[in-house]
């Protein structure tokens, strides 16, 4: 909300000239009117501005005395509580560089995030989620992608160094295809990548038609007094080749006006990103939530100051396609990019519902920091690099140990020439469903390592 608000305190006249209409008057601290807007208080996140102006009594022009932006606000701030000795970002040590901090603590672009769920970008056709990667880069400073291939890679560079490093999560999401369609103008549909059958029956999807663009469907299920009256169908797992999708037709020919054979189907939108005070889910956070993590430490490093960093390294953020479909993405990228190192994110299972055995698959938690990944297609160099890092800074973190494969890291780590890898996974529970779910802290955490990781120069 804009508010108007006139000084009550005035003092001697002064002189101005318009620089509109030339003329001179005088005016005294009682003319000067202020305007500013703010979306909430000083720190981490705010924007907003304030600016003193006058209004011509000859032309009405108004005429700025001084305006002040946000980051200028933040400052003063920041400088302020660093005067007193106390920070206002206790990860960060006293006598941090106060333009390292307004980088680094920059508030995440939720809307980003937002966007890349709300878009189907299903393994195989990733082309609207690449595109909106790639926007989102450009708006950041960057210019257009560095690295793009024919399968829909994309990725940006800044630095000029001799030493490439590749921060890389996948944008693709699980997904199954129009396979068949009945005389009643059902579709069934054919897995493709990492459906769970058993989440799809009574769920909404989107058909992401060819002739007609997102088209929602909904998987028909038997009620619960047919299913518990006969055994038969008594805690049935329907296949994939039992299921039924309807779109709204009554036909074949009417199904058929609408979709083709092959159009990929993804699961329904279920985003939301304010779930308490920490933590938000949705669909396909796996592993959009990884390049939303690339993005955001691609913009720190654009936005620092430092330079020892850019003259050693050159960083790659890229957007990978086809993870789901068998790594597809990282094998190509990694032939082409033959990265120096490659730092991938992903996603691992947390453990907070305790439903099933910690002693098997670890013990992580939302909440507690990204996870270092241990394994033999994981450096162990990298990893008490990052590990390091993490404690000097007062980055909580956590370890787990993952076999190889699974993630990109393994191509990486197969494909690069000779590449050096690690793993980051940032915990999530309900994998694989339409409410994946995670916490900012962990998002935040990850951030945070990997922008100190790389600004430090020790990799």
């Amino acid at each position: 909300m804009i508010k108007i608000i006139e000084n009550p305190n005035p003092v001697k006249e002064e002189i101005r000239i318009c620089e509109n209409c030339k003329c001179k008057f005088s005016y005294t601290k009682a003319d000067v009117n202020n305007e500013s807007w703010s979306n909430e208080i000083i720190g981490p996140g705010h924007y907003g501005y304030s600016k003193d102006f006058l209004i011509c009594p000859n032309c009405g022009e108004q005429i700025i005395i001084e305006e002040v932006d946000s980051e200028t606000i933040r400052r003063k701030q920041w400088e302020k509580e660093l005067d007193e000795n106390e920070s206002i970002f206790p990860h960060l040590p006293i006598d941090s560089d106060i333009d390292e901090i307004i980088n680094i603590e920059k508030k995440m672009n939720k809307e980003f995030l937002k966007t890349l769920l709300q878009i189907p970008s299903p393994s195989g056709d990733e082309k609207r989620g690449i595109s909106e990667w790639e926007k989102e880069m450009i708006s950041a400073g960057y210019q257009e992608p560095s690295y793009k291939d024919k399968m829909g890679n994309s990725g940006f560079s800044v630095g000029t160094g001799s030493t490439k490093i590749l921060l890389s999560g996948h944008i693709d999401e699980i997904c199954m295809a129009v396979g068949f369609i009945t005389p009643e103008g059902y579709i069934v549909p054919k897995n493709m990548a990492g459906i769970d059958k058993k989440v799809l029956p009574g769920a909404e999807v989107i058909v992401c038609s060819s002739k007609k663009g997102d088209i929602i469907g909904t998987v028909q299920k038997n009620p619960i007094h047919i299913e518990y009256s006969e055994e038969k169908l008594k805690n049935k797992v329907l296949e994939f080749e039992d299921l039924r999708i309807d779109i709204g037709t009554e036909s074949k020919e009417d199904t058929l006006e609408l979709v083709n054979v092959g159009d990929l189907i993804v699961l329904g939108r279920s985003i939301n990103l304010e779930h308490g005070e920490n933590r938000f889910y949705g669909n396909s956070l796996d592993d959009k939530a990884g390049v939303f993590v690339v993005s955001e430490v691609m913009k720190n490093l654009m936005n620092s100051e430092k330079e020892d960093w850019k003259t050693k390294y050159t960083i790659i953020g890229l957007a990978c396609i086809g993870e789901e479909s068998g790594l597809l993405g990282a094998t190509r990228a990694a032939r082409q990019i033959n990265p120096d190192i490659s730092i991938d994110l992903d996603v691992t299972h947390a453990c907070n519902t305790k439903q099933f055995e910690i002693n098997k698959y670890g013990e992580v938690y939302l909440g507690k920091g990204p996870v270092v990944e241990f394994g033999q297609d994981k450096s162990r160099r990298l990893n008490s690099i990052l590990t390091n890092i993490a404690e000097k800074e007062g980055i909580e973190y956590q370890r787990q140990v993952s076999r190889i494969g699974g993630t990109n890291t393994k191509s990486f780590y197969l494909d690069g020439g000779d590449t050096e890898t690690t793993l980051i996974s940032l915990p999530l529970t309900s994998m694989h469903t339409q409410v994946e779910t995670m916490d900012y802290r962990d998002i935040e955490g990850t951030i945070k390592l990997l922008t100190n990781t790389i600004l430090s120069c020790q990799l």
